[in-house]
Formats: structure tokens, C-alpha cells, sequence
């Protein structure tokens, strides 16, 4: 591809194609993050693994592509609990990513993203979310009741949907609780 008026103001005119990024090599990269993402990166998560594909145009500055992911896990470290991306991937149209279909494990709990988020770039994106899950005993007590003063207790599983759509300063959320006749809340 091509960058002119590199010294001014530059315009990227690019095709790249990479396949079978190791998600282990992340950390070569730590130095072109910023410090604030580093932290909260390297922090946060370990035990990076898998692979990923990139297949990317870039025109006018503007990316269009997609990012497709083989086997990628990593470990959140503060709470020794594994992240498994089965499948899914992310697709850039601009100044809008769609996080595609993305079937994950959060430890043993299953969750389904996809979602759409306009102006990414900016302080205060809009977005577009759908998810799915399933909560048991397990999944509360690791995931959800070290954030609570009350924590609480589930016998049996809960199945929850729903859709979070707005920005980071103004959104809503509707969800849909299902309650096996078996499952208990207290």
C-alpha cells in the first residue's frame, strides 16, 4: 500500500494480511501501548494464548476488515479464572467494529457477545450490545458476589438476556431472567 503526505498530513492507503498471530507474542508488544493500557492489560490478564488472523484494508486512514481468532485464552490474574474464545470474530466498517457472534467461557460460565460500536475512537462510543448467559452457584459466588455486600446464592441455573445499548454516560439495559422451576434465589 501507500502513506503520502507522511510529513503533513498523512493518508494511509493499505492491505494487510497476517495469519496465525500468536497471542502469546503480545507482550513484545507492551512498549507501543501506553502506560494506562499496560497496567490494565498486563494487570489484569496473563497466560495469553492462541492465535488470530488479521485481514485488513485501510483506505483514506479508515480500516475495514476482520479479525478472526483460533483456540485465543488468557487468565484473569486477580481472580484465577479462565477467558476460552471459542468462536466469533470482530469486523471493522470505519468508525464501527462488530464484535461478531462472540462465544466465549468466562471459568465454566457460558457467554454469547455480539455488538456493534459506532465512533470506537472516541471518549464516549455507542453501542449496541446483545448477550447471553447462564449463572449457577458457581459462577455467583467467582463472578458476581465479590462485588456485593449481600452475596447471593443460586440452586440450580439462571438463564440471562438481554441487549445494554447507549454510551458509557447515558444507556440502558432490558434483560430477561429465566427461572427453571428447580432454580432457587436467595
Amino acid at each position: 500500500g501507500t502513506v503520502s503526505n507522511i510529513l503533513e498530513k498523512p493518508n494511509a492507503n493499505l492491505k494487510l494480511k497476517a495469519t496465525s498471530i500468536k497471542l502469546s507474542d503480545i507482550e513484545k508488544f507492551k512498549n507501543y501501548l501506553s502506560a494506562k493500557t499496560q497496567k490494565s492489560l498486563f494487570e489484569e490478564f496473563g497466560k495469553f494464548d492462541g492465535e488470530m488472523n488479521l485481514d485488513l484494508n485501510i483506505k483514506n486512514n479508515t480500516p475495514y476488515g476482520k479479525v478472526t481468532f483460533n483456540d485465543i485464552s488468557l487468565m484473569n490474574l486477580k481472580q484465577q479464572i479462565p477467558l476460552v474464545l471459542k468462536s466469533g470474530s470482530i469486523k471493522l466498517f470505519g468508525q464501527k467494529i462488530h464484535l461478531d457472534a462472540l462465544n466465549l467461557t468466562y471459568g465454566n460460565t457460558p457467554v454469547y457477545i455480539d455488538s456493534t460500536i459506532k465512533n470506537y475512537l472516541s471518549k464516549n462510543p455507542d453501542f449496541n450490545t446483545m448477550f447471553s448467559t447462564n449463572i449457577d452457584e458457581i459462577a455467583a459466588d467467582r463472578i458476581i458476589n465479590p462485588y456485593l455486600t449481600y452475596p447471593i446464592k443460586i440452586k440450580g441455573e439462571i438463564r440471562l438476556k438481554g441487549r445494554i445499548k447507549g454510551d458509557f454516560n447515558n444507556y440502558s439495559i432490558i434483560s430477561y431472567l429465566t427461572l427453571p422451576k428447580e432454580t432457587d434465589i436467595t
